[in-house]
């Protein structure tokens, strides 16, 4: 567990805590999911939490201060903050819904075996299930608290393999200048040898980096960012059609979006947009 960090400028959380207007989902007796909604503009000042929790972006943005650095929180990104980190938030224009899981009890030796040192990384492969436990506990309420604690060492492990895969990019600079390039093209189309060049390697090697250090393919790799991009827009634009949605970020129509949705979300689009909640 992380020393936590106590100066005359720095306000000390108690568990539960949090600043916004606070709404509880549910209460368990290691898990205790609140949301916590942010005006626009809003301003928090310097703070920590005693207990360690996840905060996933429900709606919304803001600009988050932690570990030395800026960490754009876009909608349906999740992070891991230890206990004692010391960070401040700025919501942006629109404000911003946050789901907050704080973690009571003893999980130091699941964080620890996890090697969530620091959270300074956003995940943005947990959306579909954090929505899915999100509706589940605001319609249904309660199935078992097993359910809950699984649930959160699925979002744990996800945060601890995204950053793992940032300390294997940021250690190849051809990865880096790969993703780099992704990124920065899509939604238009990218091929191998395009990618490569913009990496300054031959194909076959950037193939072989991908396969070898991130566990999946370029393609995979397109795919899956494609994906993340998409859901920001299920959540944005409600007005727009899937077709639009599939169109502008590189699938073929509506019906192979649909096909990558289900095959790497678990959920169809409209089923996603559906557990989106209202601003």
């Amino acid at each position: 567990m992380n020393e936590i960090c106590r100066t005359a400028e720095t306000t000390i959380l108690q568990p539960g805590d949090f600043y916004g207007t606070v709404e509880p989902v549910h209460d368990a007796e290691r898990v205790r999911l609140v949301t916590s909604r942010h005006r626009a503009g809003e301003e928090l000042p310097r703070h920590v939490h005693l207990s360690p929790y996840l905060s996933f972006v429900l709606c919304g943005r803001y600009d988050e201060h932690a570990w030395g650095a800026d960490i754009a929180r876009e909608v349906f990104t999740l992070r891991f903050h230890p206990a004692g980190e010391e960070h401040q938030d700025r919501f942006g224009p629109v404000g911003a819904v946050c789901l907050n899981i704080q973690l009571l009890g003893d999980w130091s030796e699941t964080i620890e075996r996890l090697a969530l040192n620091h959270g300074i990384r956003t995940c943005d492969a947990a959306a579909p299930r954090m929505l899915e436990m999100f509706h589940r506990y605001q319609s249904w309420g309660m199935d078992s608290d097993l359910a809950v604690e699984e649930a959160v060492c699925h979002f744990l492990a996800s945060c601890a393999l995204t950053e793992r895969r940032e300390q294997v990019i940021g250690a190849s600079a051809a990865l880096r200048r790969a993703i780099a390039y992704v990124n920065d093209t899509l939604p238009d189309s990218v091929t191998l040898p395009i990618v490569a060049a913009a990496a300054r390697v031959h194909p076959a090697h950037l193939a072989r980096l991908f396969q070898s250090r991130l566990g999946c393919t370029l393609t995979g790799f397109v795919r899956n960012r494609r994906l993340e991009l998409a859901q920001r827009t299920l959540g944005g634009r409600p007005e727009w059609r899937l077709s639009r949605i599939a169109h502008d970020h590189g699938f073929a129509d509506h019906a192979h979006f649909t096909r990558s949705f289900n095959r790497d979300c678990g959920m169809s689009p409209s089923r996603f947009r559906s557990l989106i909640p209202a601003e």
